[in-house]
Parts: C-alpha cells; structure tokens; sequence
C-alpha cells in the first residue's frame, strides 16, 4: 500500500505544479487518487443550466474506502451549494478472510449539497495509460451520496461540465 500512495503523491506534485490555480472557476480539473475535495458551483452569467467552480478545500485522503460506510467520512452539516468528493482505492464490501469480495477498486463518492439535480461528466486515465478516456457516471441528486466503482486503479480523474 505504501508504494501506491507514493506514486500517487508524485502524480498529486506533478499536477499542482503544471495546473492553473483551483480558485480560479472552471468547467472542470482533474485530481489524483487518494484526495478529498469540495467543490463550489459558480453559474456563468447568462447562463441558465452550466457550472463552472472552483475548488475551495482539497486534502490528501488516505483511507480505503468501504462503499457500504461512505456516509461515514461526509460533513454532518452540509455547506449549501458544495460538492464533496472523494477519490480512492476501497472495497465495495468490508473484506473478510478468505472473502470473494476481497478485490480492491478504485472508487469516487460525492453528496451534492445542491437543490437541483446534476449532471456532469468525468474522464479517466485507467492505469498504464497515457491519455484521459470519457467514463460513465451517473447524476447527482440533492443531498444524496452517490458512488461510482471501477474494478481496476485509476490514478487520475477529471470532472467537468456540470449542469442542470
């Protein structure tokens, strides 16, 4: 495990070094595995159904995710208008001795603090890759945490376009 999270805090410097700031609204950015984030919506003027937004909170986030027990690593008072996100290796299942369910994923959990529904889309770089590929995701619902599982490392996502 240590030697993931070694390779991921090397892809994290790499980034932050070739990135424009995160305080700066945008239609979307991408983060690497093993981070915590909340994000605030911004609408462009003039427009009545995209986002652009910026990244008010981001942290290394190093637990193994467990999809049955996300609800547990989420704000208990909900700042209005935030997506929380996390980005990070887990289980969908507590593993067990000997268990099936014993594979590690890569897994995103997000709660849109929200009144609307969302949409938005996410590109991945799957690992051994060299460029980013669109993946399916589903909506964001208000105040509901949503979950996505890919069954092998991704050690880098993107978020973008987020609409009504």
């Amino acid at each position: 495990m240590t030697l993931l999270f070694i390779g991921i805090s090397a892809i994290n410097a790499q980034q932050e070094n070739n990135q424009i700031s995160d305080s700066i609204p945008a239609t979307g950015y991408s983060f690497p595995l093993g981070v915590k984030l909340k994000l605030k919506l911004i609408r462009p003027e003039n427009d009545t159904a995209s986002y652009k937004y910026t990244i008010i909170d981001k942290e290394e986030f190093r637990d193994t995710l467990i999809v049955s027990d996300v609800k547990k690593y989420f704000s208990e008072k909900p700042e209005k208008d935030i997506i929380e996100v996390f980005f990070s290796i887990g289980y969908y299942t507590k593993p067990q001795k000997g268990g099936e369910n014993n594979k590690m994923q890569t897994i995103m959990t997000l709660r849109n603090n929200t009144e609307k529904r969302l949409n938005y889309s996410a590109d991945i770089v799957p690992y051994g890759k060299q460029e980013f590929e669109n993946t399916s995701v589903t909506a964001l619902f208000p105040n509901v945490v949503n979950t996505e599982i890919w069954p092998y490392f991704i050690p880098v996502i993107a978020l973008y376009n987020f609409k009504n």
